[in-house]
């Protein structure tokens, strides 16, 4: 097998032996999650997935030189019948990654959900999304295509301080309700699937302290209360958000249903706390690697129950030289202020995945 797959792909003909051997070995760490005929597909479609400029299973096996031996059928097979289990696929992925990771040092997860540009009318899940645009397009930020939730690690990229690496342990497809009823299958939000992806990816990276960073848009119950305990999430707050400074316990005595606990203090609109949060503002320097400055911040202590439920959060308000006022939490009340700005930041890599 391994002689057939160095001798079809002209990307290892080409290159040097270490590499290839390199190239080989990496992927061998993943065969335990196909069937034998399954992996070898596998093989030649990610040598394909290198040097293919369009990433279409037709161009991939054209890449890889293999498009006049086998007919194309069989890699088209791969996908739709073939047996291989995906979330396999992603656990070994995981294991290799831990040559990178500490478990002295907190293992930052990000999780979001990105557009995948398709325009066929047969392609499943395929819909009108919200979609990035860039600071010079004119255009609507909506377009059609697959809406895939993506959670993976972010690792120092090295040599460059302020850049980090976003290494993906897992990813979705989110289907609207129309189109999970037409196929009889459960439907998913998308912060129901970011938590399940982000449980699995604690399953696999039992002993490490995990931080979840996301998007105000997972900052919700759903998201929170799927989350395992000893996983932090740090993510931005609406300027209306509900917050109270203490939770009190509820009184056993009063009649009828009973809370939990009562909410006492209710604290005012986030816009407001820059001057009610007592104590002079810290500058740090601006954290993301295209920003150069400085940026203000204030922190404090408070309470969100229809959220967090009992849980303390830290509220990091953070102020630019423009005046421009920024919201963040961490549900790790252990992080300092600078720490989850920081960390915060890190999420940038994902948005240019």
């Amino acid at each position: 097998m391994a002689k057939r797959l160095g001798g079809i792909c002209e990307f290892l003909r080409s290159c040097p032996c270490t590499r290839r051997a390199c190239f080989l070995v990496l992927l061998m760490s993943f065969a335990g999650a196909f069937t034998h005929p399954g992996f070898e597909h596998f093989v030649l479609l990610a040598a394909g997935a290198v040097l293919a400029y369009r990433r279409t299973v037709t161009g991939m096996i054209l890449a890889a030189g293999v498009a006049y031996a086998q007919h194309y059928s069989c890699f088209h097979r791969f996908f739709s019948q073939a047996s291989w289990d995906m979330d396999e696929i992603w656990k070994r992925f995981v294991n290799d990654l831990k040559i990178w990771l500490s478990p002295t040092t907190p293992v930052l997860l990000a999780a979001d959900d990105t557009l995948l540009h398709r325009t066929g009318l047969r392609i499943f899940g395929a819909g009108l999304f919200y979609g990035h645009r860039s600071e010079s397009s004119r255009s609507a930020p909506i377009s059609r295509g697959n809406n895939w939730v993506v959670v993976g690690i972010v690792i120092p990229f090295p040599g460059w301080p302020k850049w980090n690496l976003f290494l993906p342990t897992g990813a979705r497809l989110f289907v609207k309700k129309k189109d999970c009823r037409k196929a009889r299958m459960p439907f998913l939000s998308q912060s129901q699937i970011a938590a399940q992806l982000i449980q699995k990816t604690a399953e696999w990276l039992k002993g490490y302290r995990l931080i979840t960073v996301a998007d105000g848009a997972y900052a919700n119950r759903v998201t929170v209360s799927g989350l395992p305990r000893d996983v932090g999430l740090i993510s931005r707050l609406r300027q209306n958000a509900t917050l109270y400074r203490r939770l009190a316990p509820a009184n056993p005595h009063r009649p009828g249903p009973r809370p939990r606990f009562l909410r006492v203090g209710r604290l005012p609109k986030l816009s407001k706390m820059w001057k009610r949060v007592p104590g002079k503002a810290q500058r740090m320097p601006i954290p993301y690697p295209t920003r150069k400055g400085t940026l203000r911040f204030k922190s404090f202590l408070a309470y969100r129950p229809h959220v967090h439920g009992d849980q303390p959060i830290l509220v990091v308000i953070t102020k630019s030289a423009q005046g421009a006022q920024d919201y963040l939490f961490s549900t790790d009340i252990t992080l300092t202020p600078q720490q989850v700005i920081i960390l915060f930041a890190g999420r940038w890599s994902i948005e240019v995945f």
